[in-house]
């Protein structure tokens, strides 16, 4: 059933949100009737840091912009699609989409103001009429403004990350940030304290790294664990290790370990496979396989029949079809595109990937920072483990001048304590926020 509301001089006819055709009609002060008709793609919600159309008059009213909304309506005879992005700064993208009269796709954008796209389209169809972007957005239909208020009841329940006081609900929303993430925490070591832990064991050990000398460290990063913690975690370590290694005699037999070796690489040699299958006279399922060629398990197939006929194997398998050789050779184009990063030999290639996946990383984490209502939150620092390879990225933008002082700092507490450069090495590949060994 439609419904009739009215607001100042129009009067808005719909069945919202059962149908999603709104239909307008503006009254001029003659008496002289113009309608619209609205079909809205996207409802959009109302954020945060919510933005306001601007006034033209004193007496003018307000209307709240909201986010990824969009809305068809028609204009100098074009169907257009108006659309509403907030940017992560804040401000609002209007953007009006349509196909011009070849039937190609076009668009328009203005970070000012509705009616300022909506002038902007009008100029490139060479018209001087105005459009107002109030009506050109539908930002005043009620029955909309109530619709998008309502998402708005889920989304206020939800506190910035900030504003959490409780660490049990500081947790939970790390959880579900994960999960929109793509993280997996079931696969996740959660004892990640403890592993960091027993890798600064290892590093002081292995480097000679003196008690003292963590301690000038761990003062100037805050990211480093405490000394102590280092000391309880490093008897606990020597108390389990007493537990759980006996030491026995081993005994190797240097010809087992070369027959296996040999094994080994005769079964890595090996790697072409053709195979065939197929089911015989009772249905029951069969295959052959031969590692050399095409032909040669063509041939051990037929003898199986006790056929003596041949065949060929690129007859057989239909190497030689030319649909299906451009088809595969039209497949690798894209891929060929962009080696496996793990097969770049040069190290300016392999950078030049880590950009722009970091790019596409950071990109992609605002957003999702932004719809879990993390306000003032950046991702600073993550690594990637490729194959054998630990690659940090630091996606933050470093002050320079307190980089000189953390690094300033650095060089006296390892001048004072006579850490090692090999030591220093070990301690930076573990805290990814101290320098590295050679910026020091």
């Amino acid at each position: 059933m439609d419904n009739m509301e009215q607001n100042s001089n129009r009067t808005f006819i719909h069945d919202y949100p059962n149908s999603n055709i709104i239909t307008t009609i503006y009254y001029e002060s003659g008496g002289k009737s113009h309608s619209r008709k609205y079909i809205i793609h996207s409802l959009g919600i109302y954020p945060s840091n919510v933005k306001k159309t601007k006034r033209t008059s004193k007496n003018c009213p307000e209307y709240e912009i909201p986010d990824n909304y969009k809305v068809e309506t028609t204009l100098e005879g074009y169907d257009i699609i108006c659309e509403t992005n907030y940017s992560s700064n804040g401000t609002v993208k209007f953007i009006l989409n349509w196909k011009d009269s070849q039937g190609i796709d076009r668009y328009i954008s203005n970070n000012n103001s509705a009616s300022g796209v909506g002038k902007d389209f009008l100029m490139l169809l060479n018209k001087k009429t105005r459009i107002s972007g109030t009506i050109l957005f539908s930002f005043d239909i009620p029955c909309l403004i109530e619709a998008q208020k309502s998402i708005l009841i889920p989304i206020n329940r939800k506190n910035s990350f900030t504003a959490l006081t409780s660490r049990s609900q500081q947790n939970k929303r790390i959880k579900l940030l994960a999960k929109d993430i793509g993280i997996d925490l079931s696969k996740v070591n959660l004892d990640f304290t403890r592993i960091r832990q027993d890798a600064v064991v290892c590093a002081c050990d292995e480097a000679l790294i003196p008690r003292d000398g963590y301690r000038h460290l761990a003062a100037i990063s805050p990211n480093l664990e405490r000394e102590y913690q280092i000391s309880n975690r490093r008897n606990e370590i020597s108390k389990y290790m007493e537990t759980i290694i006996p030491i026995y005699n081993c005994k190797i037999e240097l010809d087992n370990v070369q027959n296996n070796s040999n094994n080994s690489s005769n079964n890595f040699s090996n790697n072409n496979s053709f195979i065939l299958n197929w089911k015989d006279s009772q249905g029951i399922d069969r295959y052959i396989s031969n590692n050399n060629s095409a032909s040669g398990v063509g041939k051990d197939f037929l003898m199986l029949l006790n056929k003596k006929t041949r065949i060929s194997g690129t007859i057989l398998f239909g190497f030689d079809i030319p649909c299906l050789i451009e088809a595969r050779k039209s497949i690798l184009i894209p891929i060929n595109r962009k080696n496996s990063f793990t097969a770049l030999t040069s190290r300016s290639q392999q950078n030049k990937c880590i950009k722009l996946l970091a790019k596409d990383i950071e990109r992609a984490s605002q957003i999702i920072l932004k719809q879990q209502n993390f306000d003032n939150t950046k991702i600073r620092y993550i690594e990637l483990e490729i194959g054998d390879e630990i690659v940090g990225i630091d996606l933050s933008k470093v002050n320079l001048d307190f980089t000189r002082i953390r690094q300033d700092a650095v060089v006296c507490a390892c001048d004072e304590a006579l850490i090692p450069r090999d030591g220093y090495r070990h301690l930076a590949a573990i805290s990814p926020n101290l320098e590295r060994e050679y910026q020091k």
